[in-house]
């Protein structure tokens, strides 16, 4: 059984489009509709009241409101808390989902089994649902299935599949605690490094299964505003969630559930991962040759703050790794063996 969760928090303006969209879905087997508004404040949670009444008669769909924000990490767990599929598919209250999404995903995970993970591609548009770039990408035929070894010894970067386009086994959230409420919280990064706990890969497909909108309030929105503010924000934000992701890796470890080398090398990654976000932004889709020299003087720029704000966040790293290196020169040492 597979769980459709459509997440919501201030988006009356497209939450419609994305609730329909769910209703068209063509698959075929078994599946819920779990819907969670985040303590919305602009009418949002009346609004899918309504269009649940008028047009959900039929299906199972549960609809839910948390007491307080929780954001989003907190709002998932919430309602994967509601649902009982074993795998669980995300929507994003500001998206548009396209017909086949469920059924292309269940499709992956059927054949290339053994994956707790399985993602597709999408499309961009702007608020007004219009190509953020002109014009729409056509899917691709082509499957990258991403062995548990190949995305853990590649150091240079952090696979990770983009939340709101896929599919996770029901495991990577009742076989560890919950995700934090509270903003800064990337689940879909958090969820994919819990696969990396119980060794599993991740299969993505490259079929454009969804629309993903860009706007002023979209929290990975990194072509509004200042780009220095840009930059610290979106590195506070993954840095937070690095964190949460090591705190896991070790309690991991020290339950005795993965082993030293295994908990090590995780941490390994994590910290090559931060110091990337340090030196390069994820901020610009325009190659220009004008666009990157602006960002390169705004990186020079904001290099001194960026630290500065980053030191109470990384020196739980530090200690971290510190502990793991001086556990391995005493594992070393001949009377251990």
């Amino acid at each position: 059984m597979i769980s459709a969760i459509l997440l919501c928090y201030n988006q009356k303006r497209f939450i419609k489009e994305q609730f329909r969209a769910i209703l068209k879905q063509d698959y075929l087997g078994e599946w819920e509709i779990i819907i969670s508004d985040d303590f919305s404040q602009d009418g949002s949670f009346e609004c899918l009241e309504e269009m649940v009444e008028k047009e959900g008669e039929g299906r199972r769909i549960i609809l839910h409101r948390n007491e307080s924000n929780r954001g989003i990490a907190g709002n998932l767990q919430c309602a994967v808390h509601l649902s009982r599929g074993e795998w669980i598919i995300k929507f994003d209250g500001d998206d548009i989902a396209r017909e086949d999404r469920i059924s292309s995903l269940a499709s992956l995970a059927e054949k290339y089994p053994g994956h707790l993970v399985y993602c597709h591609s999408y499309n961009e548009i702007d608020e007004d649902g219009q190509p953020a770039y002109g014009r729409m990408l056509p899917d691709s035929d082509s499957v990258v299935v991403k062995p548990y070894r190949e995305c853990i010894f590649d150091i240079s970067h952090v696979y990770s599949c983009f939340g709101g386009n896929a599919m996770y086994h029901r495991s990577l959230f009742s076989d560890f605690e919950y995700l934090p409420s509270g903003a800064g919280i990337a689940d879909d990064t958090m969820l994919s490094m819990r696969a990396y706990l119980k060794k599993s890969g991740m299969v993505a497909s490259g079929k454009r299964c969804s629309y993903y909108r860009r706007h002023n309030s979209n929290i990975c929105n990194f072509k509004s505003g200042n780009p220095r503010t840009i930059l610290i924000k979106r590195s506070e934000f993954l840095i937070t969630t690095w964190i949460m992701i090591m705190k896991e890796v070790y309690g991991k470890h020290k339950s005795g559930e993965i082993t030293y080398q295994a908990a090590d090398r995780l941490m390994r990654l994590i910290q090559a991962e931060q110091r990337r976000l340090l030196l390069f932004p994820y901020a610009s889709f325009d190659n220009s040759l004008l666009t990157k020299l602006k960002w390169f003087w705004n990186i020079l720029q904001c290099r001194p703050r960026l630290w500065l704000v980053s030191i109470p966040r990384l020196l739980p790293f530090c200690l971290l790794q510190r502990y793991l290196n001086i556990k391995d020169r005493i594992k070393s040492f001949p009377f251990f063996h």
